[in-house]
């Protein structure tokens, strides 16, 4: 199915199921933002999206950010309990 026809028919499906203002971009976009906060990696989601790696860490650097400070504060703790053992 052409992408032209999928969105003409998810529009029709949308709009007779009173939920027209959604698409699939939208669809995606929560789909991509989800996997995100479930802690999959970039390279992973782009992948199953069709976004490149680069495209996705672009458009969505903003939602790594709590993985981030997670990241971080995993190193802090790893740090002391290595200090700890010495």
């Amino acid at each position: 199915m052409s992408p032209d026809n999928y969105s003409h028919a998810f529009h029709g499906f949308a709009t007779d199921h009173g939920f027209g203002h959604i698409t699939p971009q939208v669809l995606r976009h929560a789909w991509v933002s989800q996997m995100i906060s479930l802690g999959f990696d970039a390279v992973t989601i782009a992948s199953m999206s069709g976004h490149s790696a680069d495209v996705l860490l672009t458009i969505y650097a903003h939602a790594f950010d709590t993985r981030k400070r997670e990241a971080m504060d995993a190193l802090a703790q790893a740090r002391k309990q290595a200090r700890k053992a010495e």
